[in-house]
């Protein structure tokens, strides 16, 4: 009986990218360019395997979330013109270069 053949009670903590890209409803080239450009976390070396663990993924993309929400909202926090929307810009790019940066040095 192959691995994908058993029925499982519950979902595996630590994902490979065929499970991760299942759970997510996406392709397994998508789990790796969302983990390289800081939209999913990196994956963790167990031996041999690369796997996902899925806690990780799911904090992860809520603090993005979170992220998206806080950089949608600031806008309409002051003037709409049009410089004040370029520093606004500007910042946010600046926050998660400085994030995309920290995730490889923790790596």
């Amino acid at each position: 009986m192959r691995k994908s053949d058993v029925a499982r009670p519950y979902p595996p903590d630590f994902c490979s990218v065929e499970t991760l890209a299942y759970r997510l409803d996406c392709s397994t080239r998508a789990v790796h360019d969302y983990a390289a450009s800081g939209l999913l976390p990196k994956p963790v070396t167990i031996g041999n395997l690369s796997r996902w663990s899925w806690s990780d993924v799911c904090e992860h993309i809520g603090q993005q979330n979170a992220v998206q929400m806080r950089d949608r909202a600031a806008p309409s926090a002051v003037d709409d013109d049009e410089y004040s929307s370029d520093i606004i810009k500007l910042r946010a790019k600046a926050a998660r270069q400085a994030r995309k940066e920290a995730d490889g040095c923790s790596s």
